[in-house]
C-alpha cells in the first residue's frame, strides 16, 4: 500500500488507506448507512476470490497443456484484441502494425506445425 500511495499521484490518483478510499466511495455513491462499507468489502472480497480462482485455473491450464501452446494462446488473443479493436472502435493501423501481425501469425504457423504430425 505504501509503494501504490507513492506511485498514485502521478497517474491522477490520491494516496489513501483502504478505510478512506471505501468511504469516500460510498459518499460518492449516495450511501447514507454503514451498511455501504459491508457491501463494498463483500465485493472486494469476492473480486479477490474470483481473481485467485482465475489464476489457479489459468496455471492448471499452463500445466496440462504446456507452456508453448499457452504462448501461443496469448498470441491469438492479441490478434483477437486488435481485431476488435478494428472492428468495434474503427481504429486503423499502419502498415508496421500489420507486418508486425504478420510476423506473429508466421511465427504461430512455424512453431505449431510439426504438432500435427
Amino acid at each position: 500500500q505504501g509503494l501504490g500511495n507513492l506511485i498514485a499521484p502521478f497517474f491522477g490518483g490520491i494516496p489513501a488507506t483502504a478505510a478512506i478510499a471505501r468511504t469516500a466511495t460510498g459518499v460518492r455513491a449516495g450511501a447514507v448507512s454503514p451498511i455501504a462499507a459491508v457491501v463494498h468489502a463483500g465485493v472486494v472480497l469476492a473480486a479477490m476470490v474470483n481473481n485467485a480462482v482465475i489464476l489457479v485455473l489459468i496455471f492448471e491450464v499452463i500445466r496440462l497443456a504446456g507452456p508453448v501452446f499457452f504462448g501461443g494462446v496469448n498470441y491469438v488473443s492479441m490478434l483477437i484484441g486488435v481485431a476488435l479493436g478494428i472492428v468495434v472502435f474503427d481504429e486503423h493501423h499502419t502498415l508496421w502494425v500489420w507486418l508486425a501481425i504478420a510476423l506473429v501469425l508466421a511465427g504461430l504457423y512455424l512453431v505449431n506445425r510439426g504438432k500435427a504430425r
